[in-house]
């Protein structure tokens, strides 16, 4: 599995989860490069999904969706659900509240977030 971290807004990170088929998309606010990467690699869009229900966090959902035909995981619902499986991998989700309520964190093989140039 691959962490792929897109800049986008003034302060604000998303990223692409994936293997060698199919991909995850957090916080997908940098819709335009997030969609450029996943046609340069072949890669097809499954979930969108966000790490907190902040505006600033949630504002590409709607595109991704539209552009992808992804599946939307709503991020209060992602605690119950305990993990996403992604290709051969199981990605851990962590209810983490503190900047928000509903926040939560991502955990696959042996890190939390690991990050490649895109």
């Amino acid at each position: 599995m691959i962490t792929v971290q897109f800049r986008y807004g003034t302060d604000n990170l998303g990223y692409l989860v994936h293997g060698d088929e199919y991909a995850l998309a957090v916080d997908g606010g940098a819709v335009m490069e997030m969609v450029d990467y996943l046609g340069r690699n072949k890669l097809k869009l499954v979930f969108v999904t966000n790490t907190h229900s902040h505006g600033d966090h949630t504002c590409g959902n709607r595109e991704l969706i539209r552009l992808s035909g992804a599946e939307f995981l709503d991020v209060k619902n992602l605690p119950e659900m305990g993990s996403i499986g992604l290709e051969d991998m199981l990605i851990n989700i962590f209810h983490t509240p503190g900047h928000t309520a509903d926040s939560v964190c991502f955990r696959f093989g042996d890190a939390i977030n690991r990050r490649y140039p895109v």
